[in-house]
């Protein structure tokens, strides 16, 4: 049986598919009996059990379920949980999106592969072709007879017409491999877009945050821009909104907070999920009080989403922490400016937006 990393790749999916959603009976069993395994492995070698070497197992085992072998042999087993370490090993982020991103790697290094072999072999046969030319030419000194003369016109165009041949099939082969390199530029434009997005809410995330507010400050002190503010957004009350409601009904809040910002901020504002309950905004052109005004216009319609559940109505509201940015700025020194006055916000009874400049006046 093959295994391969797509096999890793699909394992790796139907987790965070299962964490998206309500997980179904089918899909609940499944995970159950990848557990189930995994923990048997383990004791049956007699392994202490760590979380890294349970997340081995689980994956080696979860994608021979999903390719459909229940009863795996001992080479099976192996097999995927050589492949499991393996991509698991030294790495930090261990995702469908790195996997992914190696496999295309892999894709491209085989097709530049391909593409230099082809290559030298025709160049081989277009050495050995021209040699041979060269052969009938110096040929042609030494003819004296018409037959001769013919019978070198017909070698000569059997050389040319093979050379042409080599040349199609050359172009063709090039042609194949800038087709596929071509494929696989589009594959990992599209994965380097959804590795800089947030899955749940579908903005952009924190690595993307810090990689274009450090453009906007570069911009801003080259005066290419004149003016940007940022703002530090928290959901207020969120645990216990989660402990009341239950997480599910916490991820469809922060979505409907991602759609308020999506729908009420400017086509030239850029929001962020920069983690847990929290969002950022690069607020273009906008001083303190023009940013105050677009924030304010969030706060309220943020105030007004109400979710209906079986256990009530959840509802909360957000604090709101704004800094402008000045020519000296860093990334860390702007954004701990607004949290400076996100924290304000928060000791002012929550729901309220204060800026730098509160903070500033206030000692804070």
């Amino acid at each position: 049986m093959i295994i391969d990393k797509s096999d890793l790749i699909r394992a790796m999916e139907f987790v965070q598919e299962v964490e998206k959603q309500v997980t179904s009976k089918d899909k609940a069993l499944i995970l159950a009996e990848a557990t189930k395994k995994a923990l048997n492995q383990l004791s049956q070698l007699n392994i202490p059990i760590t979380p890294s070497r349970f997340k081995v197992w689980f994956f080696a085992f979860l994608i021979l379920i999903l390719k459909g072998v229940f009863n795996p042999s001992e080479d099976d087993i192996l097999k995927a949980y050589l492949l499991t370490f393996n991509e698991m090993k030294g790495k930090k982020d261990f995702s469908p999106l790195e996997i992914e991103k190696s496999i295309i790697s892999k894709e491209a290094e085989e097709t530049l592969d391909m593409s230099r072999m082809a290559l030298q072999e025709a160049i081989s046969i277009v050495e050995k072709h021209i040699k041979q030319l060269a052969e009938r030419e110096s040929s042609l000194n030494v003819i004296k007879t018409m037959e001769e003369l013919s019978k070198t016109i017909e070698l000569l165009t059997q050389e040319i017409r093979a050379l042409q041949k080599t040349n199609m099939e050359l172009k063709e082969e090039l042609n194949k491999s800038v087709r596929k390199m071509e494929v696989l530029k589009e594959r990992l434009k599209a994965l380097q877009e959804k590795s800089q997005k947030d899955p749940l809410t579908n903005l952009l995330n924190r690595a993307k945050f810090e990689i274009l507010l450090e453009k906007y400050l570069k911009d801003l002190k080259n005066g290419k821009i004149k003016v940007f503010s940022i703002a530090m957004l928290d959901i207020d009350n969120f645990k216990k909104l989660n402990d009341l409601f239950g997480h599910m009904v916490g991820d469809e809040f922060l979505r409907r907070c991602a759609g308020v910002m999506i729908g009420e901020l400017r086509s030239n504002d850029l929001a962020f999920r920069y983690g847990g309950e929290e969002f950022a905004i690069i607020i273009s052109e906008a001083r303190l009080k023009e940013a105050i005004v677009v924030c304010e216009r969030l706060r309220r319609k943020i105030e007004e989403i109400r979710i209906t559940t079986e256990m009530g109505v959840a509802k909360t509201t957000v604090s709101i922490g704004i800094a402008e940015a000045k020519n000296d700025d860093t990334v860390r020194s702007i954004v701990d400016r607004a949290d400076k006055a996100l924290y304000l916000a928060k000791r002012d009874g929550k729901n309220c937006i204060r800026t730098e400049e509160d903070v500033r006046l206030r000692k804070f």
